[in-house]
């Protein structure tokens, strides 16, 4: 199991240089235990803007704008530690556990 992180800010911080220190306080955050079966975060909050995404393993993500239904397989992009997502509100994240 690979564990997943997601803190939603309303600007863009944590710049990029400063990834693995979430800025307090967040909107909202996510916490997911990713497998092999595809799971889907919480919608950001309203005022979110970016998100900043931690795995403890690879992940296949898909960054997913509001009432669109998408899943993360196999053709999905891989994400292993950290990286920062422009978002919108109500966005939210498909992750599987990747092989």
């Amino acid at each position: 199991m690979t564990l997943v992180r997601i803190y939603y800010h309303s600007q863009m911080e944590p710049a990029p240089a400063q990834l693995g220190t979430p800025r307090e306080p967040y909107l909202g955050r996510s916490v997911l235990d990713v497998d092999q079966t595809p799971v889907s975060s919480d919608p950001a909050p309203a005022k979110a803007t970016v998100a900043l995404v931690q795995t403890t393993g690879p992940v296949h993500i898909e960054v997913c704008p509001p009432q669109r239904e998408m899943m993360a397989d196999e053709q999905s992009p891989i994400l292993d530690g950290e990286k920062v997502y422009l978002i919108g509100p109500e966005w939210f994240f498909s992750v599987r556990e990747a092989e």
